[in-house]
């Protein structure tokens, strides 16, 4: 463990915003390193690699600590700061957690495909609106995800902010997500972090189109 985790990602939001968020709130110091290119990133990954042969992107280094999927990593940070609640207090809430990582996922999927095909006209209203929808239902009108703030919160936030991107009126269909939103964004660690010049609001470049066609396009459904 070193006084300050190096937490390694591109230059947008994507998949690294809820592990700078998670670590805001846990109150852990984090050298942000930004990769602008794909050579300096496989440049710093051939050093890693020796440490730890799975190195992809996200990836956090503490101390002898190397380790990627953000899922992984998140989970890492709440035990490094020994907050094991986060992870949930009983057997209930874990399966929660795990549900709403599960919805995140697609979500996150659904979104990416329709941004590299231009279609989010076409993608939206079938596979995200309906999910949105039910996710409005199931989350507590004055409580978070998973009842108590929890670890998939962080991911949670992240993901319908990228929906939102997309689709800046979707939670009209979810006025419980709304409310949702604005409790997360209350939380003192998380409304400081955006309030400072670390936090990138508008940050939603992501891979070129091009990149994500060749990735996403044999599993979109067609419509």
């Amino acid at each position: 463990m070193s006084a300050k985790v190096i937490l390694g990602y591109w230059g947008f939001r994507g998949r690294g915003e809820p592990l700078r968020l998670l670590m805001e709130y846990l109150r852990i110091p984090f050298e942000d390193r930004r990769y602008r290119d794909m050579g300096t990133y496989l440049s710093d990954a051939a050093e890693l690699k020796e440490k730890f042969p799975l190195i992809n992107l996200p990836f956090i280094v503490d101390g002898d600590v190397v380790l990627t999927e953000s899922q992984a990593i998140g989970y890492y940070l709440c035990q490094r700061a020994k907050r094991d609640e986060l992870l949930g207090r009983d057997k209930a809430q874990v399966l929660k957690i795990r549900v709403i990582f599960g919805v995140c996922e697609e979500l996150v999927l659904a979104a990416m495909q329709s941004f590299a095909l231009q279609t989010v006209d076409q993608v939206f209203p079938v596979r995200v609106h309906p999910r949105i929808k039910d996710l409005g239902k199931y989350i507590n009108k004055e409580g978070f995800a998973a009842g108590d703030l929890t670890i998939v919160d962080f991911f949670l936030y992240e993901t319908i902010t990228l929906i939102q991107f997309l689709d800046k009126t979707i939670l009209e269909l979810a006025p419980n997500l709304k409310d949702y939103m604005r409790r997360f964004e209350e939380i003192p660690e998380v409304k400081e972090y955006q309030a400072s010049p670390r936090f990138r609001a508008k940050k939603f470049i992501v891979p070129p189109r091009e990149a994500l066609y060749l990735r996403w396009a044999p599993f979109v459904p067609k419509l």
